[in-house]
């Protein structure tokens, strides 16, 4: 003869499953949709970089609240409907917030990868870039303040452009000191 088996739920599950929903207490599915929405909206946040940690645990709290109404008995047609809306509406959010939770993980999510390639854009050295480091360290041995960075290599690219265009061989510039003042000296790209 075997021992009767003991009628008890497995310990894994969440206590809110076995809890029953008061009697008196309806299912309001405009608010579940408004909150779903507010949901779906920090998520987003989330991944433009405003919120800074994901909002996983209101996502856990949504899950919940939303599987206890699907639990009520005393659900009209409607409103059952209205709520399967809900859950399948949740159910395709979760997988992209998922998805994208997996790409930043892996490092491809694109923002993610445009915020490394500007960085590696101003980290990379540009054509020019020694030619500023000449003229900033003049500038500063005269105590006078150097340009701008980037406007500096701008106004040099276009400049190269321009006499590269009109004498049809490739330049470079160097940088030497006259009077105390940096001054830019147009070379042909092959002399050294």
């Amino acid at each position: 003869m075997s021992k009767p088996i003991a009628l008890t739920a497995p310990t894994h599950w969440p206590s809110v499953c076995l809890m029953k929903k008061p009697a008196n207490e309806r299912v309001d599915v405009d608010d579940l949709r408004k909150r779903l929405e507010l949901l779906r909206r920090t998520w987003d946040r989330y991944f433009q970089g405003v919120e800074r940690l994901p909002p996983a645990a209101m996502r856990e709290k949504f899950t919940r609240e939303l599987h206890r109404a699907r639990m009520a008995n005393d659900l009209h047609g409607t409103d059952r409907f209205r709520l399967q809306q809900v859950q399948q509406r949740l159910n395709s959010y979760a997988r992209l917030w998922d998805r994208n939770m997996r790409a930043i993980e892996a490092g491809t999510f694109k923002r993610h990868v445009a915020q490394m390639e500007r960085k590696r854009a101003q980290t990379t050295a540009l054509p020019g870039d020694d030619t500023f480091a000449e003229y900033a360290a003049i500038c500063e041995r005269n105590e006078t303040a150097p340009p701008e960075r980037s406007d500096f290599l701008e106004q040099l690219a276009a400049k190269r452009k321009k006499l590269e265009a009109k004498h049809g061989v490739s330049l470079r510039f160097s940088v030497t000191e006259k009077d105390g003042k940096p001054s830019l000296k147009v070379v042909r790209a092959e002399e050294n």
